[in-house]
């Protein structure tokens, strides 16, 4: 099987997740706060091939292959790349937005977006229908809070087993 640098795949996909990003948003001004890829995962079985240097080389593994035997079941991994939306590292200075052929659909401007409390955040992240029915199990929910910009929090919220249910990037401050 064709083995390849796992870093390599892994920036590979990244650059692919941020080519489409580009291809849904073009050069739209402002459309990054209104319309984004705002988490994306990739799942792969691999066979873990050995290293080159210092480089983990892996093999993808598909159904044929799955189905004749030739997997070496030991070296059998899964790989889960989890991609999430991110806003400008703190202290970081935005670009200016550019001027807009469009003007928003009331025919002004747009209002800028409250910042959300604490507790709005929370109130959120616990109606999300990946965390709700979790919470009507009974079962616990953490919200784990992570400062991105100086107005922005990106918010997980995990099983009790650490699992992330989901995660959001909100207007406010942890």
């Amino acid at each position: 099987m064709p083995t390849v640098n796992l870093d390599a795949l892994m920036r590979a996909a990244g650059a692919s997740l941020g080519d489409a990003q580009v291809g849904l948003i073009g050069n739209a001004p402002q459309a990054p706060t209104r319309m984004a890829i705002a988490e994306a995962t990739m799942d792969m079985m691999v066979t873990v091939e050995g290293t080159r240097g210092e480089a983990l080389q892996v093999a993808a593994v598909n159904a044929a292959l799955a189905r004749t035997g030739t997997v070496n079941a030991e070296a059998l991994s899964r790989v889960t790349m989890r991609f999430v939306a991110m806003s400008d590292p703190l202290g970081a200075a935005a670009p200016a937005p550019g001027p807009t052929s469009a003007s928003p659909p009331s025919g002004g401007t747009a209002p800028p977006r409250r910042p959300l409390t604490r507790a709005e955040m929370q109130a959120q992240m616990l109606k999300l229908p990946d965390v709700s029915p979790v919470l009507a199990a009974g079962k616990e929910v953490r919200l784990d809070y992570t400062a991105i910009s100086a107005d922005r929090t990106l918010v997980r919220a995990l099983s009790d087993q650490g699992e992330i249910l989901a995660v959001r990037l909100l207007d406010g401050l942890k």
